[in-house]
């Protein structure tokens, strides 16, 4: 097998489903991630649980929601965003990192990709049955891999859903000590449109309040630096975002997919360009560093039937 093949994890993994009666505090949830694990042996217990959560009767705060709008640049303060569901939803995800049976800390967790499907336009006024489900953890070349699957659901039909990615860096078998060097190329040749963004370097604390992620990597230089990096860095989810916003006046449904990798990180602050290329079935996007010699976000928009 090669080293860019995904191989499943075969030892038997705990399964658990749970009805909450609304979505968790963050600030409820985060001091049970920074608690301690004692008894656990990561070498031996390497399986993610297969965790589901759900609630019932979710509803939008219209402010909350414009002010992620408004941080985001969304056009529209008061539109539901394609990518706001997946940030009512992510206390679920965290809820399910403090679950005993989750075999690392969450400190290091490496969001990889996200995709996200809209199969309606999602209203304001609209009442949602949420399910959030951890499962299929599988070996990469970079370490263990996992996955976060939100549905929305409405008068019992699915109208949205999302699936986020997360890596356990380690040594797998199916690890691989070549490393191929990054280019110095001009990754936004062939790209036909174009646009700069600039980053302010509190960015990272405007998203962390609208969205509730506040991890230490996204808020100041120092909390950032005792996690290896040497600045803030923004948030993965606010450069999807923020792309899609930019372009969703060439949207042609409002039914569609968007699937992004996450590249290497953006310090704060920073100048962004967005690049992207549109056809009849979607737009490819590329979000690199204001001279288009680095990567830091890549995906494409597929628009669905009409």
């Amino acid at each position: 097998m090669s080293a860019s093949q995904e191989s499943p994890v075969t030892n038997e993994s705990v399964n658990y489903t749970e009805e909450l009666p609304h979505i968790p505090s963050t600030l409820k949830v985060i001091p049970l991630m920074l608690r301690p694990r004692f008894g656990q042996s990561q070498s031996s217990k390497r399986d993610v649980p297969n965790l589901t959560l759900k609630v019932h009767g979710v509803k939008f705060d219209s402010k909350k929601m414009s002010a992620y709008n408004k941080v985001c640049q969304f056009a529209d303060p008061q539109k539901v965003s394609c990518t706001y569901p997946h940030v009512v939803a992510f206390p679920l995800h965290m809820k399910m990192l403090t679950h005993p049976e989750f075999p690392y800390p969450t400190a290091g967790l490496v969001h990889l990709s996200n995709t996200l499907t809209q199969y309606r336009q999602l209203e304001q006024h609209e009442v949602f049955d949420v399910e959030c489900q951890m499962s299929t953890q599988r070996e990469s070349a970079k370490g263990f891999e996992f996955d976060f699957v939100t549905l929305y659901h409405c008068g019992g039909k699915l109208v949205w859903e999302g699936k986020s990615t997360y890596l356990r860096k380690a040594k797998t078998s199916q690890s691989s000590a070549n490393k191929a060097k990054p280019k110095n190329a001009n990754l936004a040749e062939g790209f036909t449109n174009h646009q700069i963004i600039t980053l302010a370097s509190n960015l990272g604390r405007q998203y962390a309040k609208v969205s509730g992620d506040i991890n230490p990597i996204h808020m100041y230089d120092l909390t950032a630096k005792l996690f290896g990096f040497k600045q803030a860095i923004i948030h993965g989810m606010w450069s999807k975002a923020r792309s899609i916003a930019a372009l969703e006046p060439y949207f042609e449904t409002e039914n569609f997919s968007v699937h992004v990798d996450f590249k290497l990180p953006v310090l704060l602050p920073a100048t962004v360009k967005l690049n992207w290329n549109e056809s009849a079935e979607g737009i490819d996007i590329l979000l690199t560093n204001e001279s288009s010699t680095k990567p830091h976000v890549s995906g494409k928009v597929t628009f669905l039937s009409k």
